[in-house]
């Protein structure tokens, strides 16, 4: 195929399908060739797409410093380029292997940031996506009126977007939190709202 921009676009979504069809390896060399062709047209927009993808792929089979790796390029390339979404969306994958690997600071640090770029692109679903995953990390570290705030935005920002799925997943995650602090009533209203949600969507 002679047009590497189809090439890389082909290889893109064939990264996608085969990361949800499990084939993480093979996801992997997909990526890694988008990249490598993005790299060498100069088209910087889909090599950070690329490498954010890859780092992905890169979880999924559990090569967590490789994620790493990857999703901190994707971001400095969306940086450099000016490109505020692309690196909110970079921070926020890069803060969560950051939590897989324990490194609660330097995770709170990428979604605080993950989630200010997003709020000021508008990317109301994205900036909820961040809060709930800083939430989520800031649990760890037994911050837990700070994981309520985030949490309870997230949740306020699914539900002005009308993201049921969403906003039973952060329900779930507030309701968890707000158990281990004693906060029993709110925590049955947020495990119920949940489940009452989950039962709309029928998601077993």
């Amino acid at each position: 195929m002679n047009d590497p921009n189809l090439s890389g676009a082909m290889l893109t979504d064939l990264g996608n399908a085969l990361r949800k069809a499990r084939r993480f390896e093979d996801a992997i060399t997909a990526s890694a060739k988008a990249r490598d062709i993005y790299h060498d047209t100069g088209d910087r927009h889909n090599e950070a797409t690329a490498w954010d993808n890859l780092g992905t792929s890169f979880h999924n089979a559990r090569r967590f410093e490789e994620a790493i790796t990857a999703h901190t390029r994707a971001r400095d390339i969306h940086r450099k380029a000016g490109n505020q979404r692309g690196e909110g969306r970079a921070s926020d994958n890069l803060g969560w292997m950051l939590c897989e690997v324990r490194r609660f600071d330097e995770a709170i640090t990428a979604h605080t940031e993950a989630a200010a770029l997003l709020r000021a692109t508008g990317d109301r679903r994205g900036e909820a996506t961040a809060s709930d995953n800083l939430g989520i990390t800031l649990q760890e570290v037994r911050r837990f009126d700070d994981a309520i705030a985030a949490h309870t935005r997230a949740r306020d920002i699914y539900r002005e977007i009308s993201d049921l799925y969403g906003e039973a997943n952060v329900c779930s995650n507030l309701g968890l939190v707000l158990r281990r602090v004693r906060r029993l009533d709110s925590a049955v209203r947020e495990l119920s709202r949940a489940c009452e949600i989950y039962r709309e969507i029928v998601d077993p």
